[in-house]
């Protein structure tokens, strides 16, 4: 079992490669040791940057962020690659990591306002400050000469250009050995064999590219060739959303990366200064910096520990919670229908196609009662109107009369209307509403649900109803976007999110306050379950400041995210053993209605990792095999809003597993469990 400190310092050797691994990193780590003056010097290095960090008093969290301590680490390498390891290169060591830490947590710091990840610049900027000192310590041994590879007979036998990689891959933690490049291959390709391929895509490039130009054969043992094995995989799948206009933009990061190490190399070369990883950092941080002028959307919020645990997230977050389009609350209270969907046949055309139009139906079907020539026979008439998300005012016009029924008005066809902006910069509008039934004013700042007028029958409207739809301008006839709706029912089935469909007749998620004080986790405060076949296990609400997250911290590491979103609580991301008790947590409530209307069906999706633990060893590699390595079971509940309870059942690999939940309206989580596994709060003892 890895201890806190071993995991992060192993970690720091998987950091380099942009992997979340110690088991990786201890390989690597191990790896150094072909060469114990280079290892030693290494591990002093990182113990170095590790020391200095907790006499900083930093947080517990920071600790454990592999890019904190691997620049440490790439120093004590470095080092120990010019220089014998003796009691003076010792001390200078330590200087030189310490002061790379201090450079590290400065430029995150200053980089993060920016957007920009802090990569290897210490390393680089301390490497380059450590080769002009050198000139001036004359007593230190250079290492260089005694340098030799020791690659075994079978690698003479490769190609060149296998082992011009290998040995550039294994120079990316300062030790340009085939053997070593090898291990690291291995050990890279076991934890992500997708950065394992990027690795050998982004060499092959830098090569092409510093041929072609000299028609000239390569220096294969010029060991600058690393930057583009880190370059392109950065670009491709860690700092943007894993794609193929990402992968396109690391073939051209790759290609002017070239140009950028010519450069390097004739102007430091001159003063005898090796430009180690300059060329990996100058192209990640401009491409990284273009993409958050050009495109926001397409950068990485967060990254998972391996390109394709990121994909999976992804994947994973577009089944559980749409994609990236505007989510919107339902502008209305109780049952209503869609009239009009996207792509209607009346007036969502074109560029208005994303809108929706909602009425009231009555038991018979019917938009009204009577005869229906009366405003005020209609169902929808003076109902209220909703805001749909948080935002400000940015529109609100409410003098317009309302047609009679049948006629429309052509001028001003939006009719009374608001508009809200919402805090990401999208705008909403609402129309057809009654004369004079605004309570905003422009500017006001609103909750969603918050009510913004009533349901009227004014500018192009034949009957009383709501249009609504998302746009990125607040003038009414902008052209729509496309958007979803969240937390609603639709057939007593909880939908928290999509695009309901003509003759839909759906309703909110009505929230229960009292549920929703006693599901609010309080930081800090333990959750204590005990178990009648088994121990039992705690829990701790924790917030994660670097990320802005909040998490439960169980025993032995694990950490279960979680969030709350309108109606709902929602588990959404688990670090940590698998056979941890919060895996359990997560299959039996990977989100919680907040809701108070009867029996509420619902549905969702489980990460395989989660499900681990549920599957007989048989089955995980079935699992596996059947998913293509990857996969989301899905998983359905059915929540009992009078007695608190969930029952659920999710089918793994042929499985059928069922879970339960029991809930408090004071307590919160007070019962779960999955087949016969039981966990049951115990509460605190009085004084």
């Amino acid at each position: 079992m890895w201890t806190r400190h071993g995991r992060s310092l192993a970690g720091a050797y998987s950091a380099v490669f942009f992997l979340d691994s110690p088991w990786a990193g201890a390989v690597m780590a191990a790896a150094t040791f072909l060469y114990p003056n280079i290892g030693a010097a290494g591990l002093l290095g990182l113990l170095s940057g590790f020391v200095v960090l907790q006499l900083l008093g930093s947080q517990p969290a920071l600790a454990y962020r592999g890019f904190v301590l691997y620049n440490s680490l790439l120093i004590g390498l470095f080092t120990g690659y010019l220089f014998q390891l003796d009691g003076g290169v010792a001390l200078l060591i330590c200087l030189a990591a310490s002061l790379t830490l201090l450079l590290t947590l400065f430029l995150e710091a200053v980089l993060r306002g920016l957007g920009l990840p802090v990569l290897s610049v210490p390393f680089t900027l301390v490497a380059m400050l450590l080769a002009l000192a050198a000139h001036r310590f004359s007593s230190l041994t250079d290492a260089t000469w005694y340098f030799t590879e020791k690659a075994p007979a079978v690698f003479t036998v490769l190609p060149a250009f296998a082992t011009h990689f290998l040995r550039s891959l294994g120079a990316c933690l300062c030790l340009p050995d085939p053997l070593f490049g090898a291990i690291l291959l291995g050990a890279i390709a076991c934890r992500s064999p997708l950065m394992a391929v990027f690795a050998i895509a982004g060499f092959s490039l830098g090569c092409l590219a510093e041929s072609l130009p000299q028609l000239a054969p390569l220096n294969t043992k010029d060991p600058h060739f690393f930057n583009y094995s880190l370059m392109f995989p950065a670009i491709a799948a860690v700092f943007l959303v894993p794609s193929a206009s990402s992968v396109g933009l690391a073939v051209a990061g790759t290609l002017m990366g070239s140009l950028v190490t010519a450069g390097s190399l004739a102007f430091w070369d001159a003063f005898r200064i090796p430009i180690t990883a300059l060329p990996f950092n100058v192209m990640v941080l401009l491409v990284v910096r273009a993409v958050l002028s050009a495109h926001p959307a397409r950068l990485a919020t967060e990254y998972a520990g391996a390109p394709e645990e990121t994909i999976d997230r992804l994947r994973l977050n577009r089944l559980r919670h749409g994609t990236g389009e505007v989510g919107v609350f339902c502008p209305f209270e109780g049952t209503w229908a869609v009239q009009q969907g996207f792509d209607g046949p009346l007036t969502h055309r074109g560029q208005w196609r994303h809108a929706l139009d909602f009425v009231v139906l009555g038991d018979d079907g019917k938009t009204f009662q009577g005869e229906g020539n009366e405003l005020s026979d209609h169902h929808a008439f003076g109902r209220p109107v909703l805001s749909p998300f948080d935002g400000y005012m940015a529109a609100v016009c409410s003098n317009l009369p309302d047609n009679p029924v049948g006629r429309v008005e052509i001028q001003k066809n939006w009719g009374n209307h608001v508009v809200v902006r919402s805090l990401s910069g999208v705008f909403a509008i609402v129309a057809h509403l009654r004369k004079d039934s605004a309570t905003v004013g422009v500017g006001d700042y609103v909750l969603a649900g918050r009510k913004l007028g009533e349901c009227g029958n004014s500018g192009y409207s034949q009957e009383p109803h709501i249009h609504l739809q998302v746009q990125a301008s607040p003038e009414p006839g902008a052209p729509s976007l496309p958007f979803h709706l969240v937390n609603f029912v639709r057939d007593g089935v909880a939908r928290f999110q999509g695009v309901p469909e003509a003759g839909t007749r759906l309703s909110p998620l009505p929230v229960n306050r009292e549920l929703e004080r006693g599901l609010s986790l309080r930081i800090g405060e333990p959750l204590e379950f005990s178990r009648a076949d088994g121990p039992g296990f705690s829990a701790m609400p924790r917030i994660d400041e670097l990320r802005g997250t909040t998490f439960l911290l169980a025993d032995g590491g694990a950490r279960l995210y979680y969030g709350k979103v309108g109606a709902q609580l929602f588990f959404y991301g688990f670090e940590g053993p698998l056979d941890s008790p919060l895996t359990d947590l997560y299959a039996c409530l990977p989100r919680v209605p907040l809701a108070h209307t009867g029996r509420l069906r619902f549905e969702d999706h489980l990460p395989l990792a989660v499900t681990d633990r549920l599957l007989p060893r048989w089955a995980k590699l079935a699992a596996v095999l059947a998913t293509g390595g990857r996969a989301a079971w899905p998983a359905s509940y059915e929540m009992d809003c009078a007695s608190l309870e969930i029952a659920g059942e999710a089918s793994l690999a042929g499985r059928r597993v069922k879970t339960f939940a029991r809930l408090d309206p004071v307590l919160g989580l007070f019962e779960f469990g999955v087949d016969a596994r039981r966990y049951r709060r115990t509460l605190p003892r009085r004084p």
